[in-house]
């Protein structure tokens, strides 16, 4: 067995080690879709943000290959045998590959190409790598190293402090357990206040 073929087995075999270890919370252990975490956070624009250097850590997710890879990137299919082989060669013989290209949204970063180049870089311990980033906007900030259910409350967590910020409701109600299990249900409430408001105006 050459290098390569060493370096995709060990890699291999963290993926297999981490799907039993995460058997009975299998969200812990997987890459994060980038089409959940858009309708999850719901960009209003993106714009191009050129070649970047970006941090390996803070690729989190994939747009169209994250069942193919675990949360850290290690392949979990062995028919992607072959070209991370060929990536990992080019990465020994230190051939330089064309910039990734990624997506980039809460602070976190997305693969919209280049995955496999991604999972030996994260193989390797390699720190930093070049992409061509589009961004796209949004005022969350997510961390990076958590699960999608964990992103997803923290993203609640987010739109319940700007629901009692901008409401008051706490203070006038002096309940503060207002609390959802899925997003965008504070702007439903922040909605009916509104409409409660206005007819109140009215007189109504």
């Amino acid at each position: 067995m050459n290098e390569t073929e060493q370096d995709f087995t060990k890699a291999y075999n963290k993926a297999i080690v981490s799907g039993i270890q995460h058997l009975l919370n299998r969200d812990e252990a997987s890459l994060i879709s980038f089409s959940d975490m858009k309708k999850l956070l719901k960009p209003e624009n993106e714009c191009y943000e050129g070649i970047k250097t970006v941090p390996v850590a803070a690729i989190v997710g994939s747009e169209d290959r994250y069942k193919d890879f675990d949360k850290e990137f290690f392949p979990k299919n062995i028919h992607l045998k072959s070209r991370w082989e060929r990536i990992d060669d080019a990465h020994r013989k230190d051939i330089i590959l064309p910039p990734i290209n990624l997506y980039e949204l809460g602070g976190l970063y997305f693969v919209r190409d280049g995955n496999h180049r991604v999972s030996v870089a994260k193989a390797m311990g390699v720190e930093f790598i070049d992409a061509e980033v589009v961004s796209l906007k949004t005022e969350i900030k997510l961390k990076p190293g958590l699960s999608y259910q964990k992103m997803k409350k923290q993203v609640i967590n987010y739109e319940k402090r700007v629901f009692y910020s901008e409401t008051n409701f706490g203070d006038i109600t002096d309940y503060w357990c207002l609390d959802f299990s899925a997003t965008g249900q504070y702007d439903v409430i922040y909605n009916h206040i509104l409409t409660h408001k206005y007819y109140i105006n009215q007189n109504q």
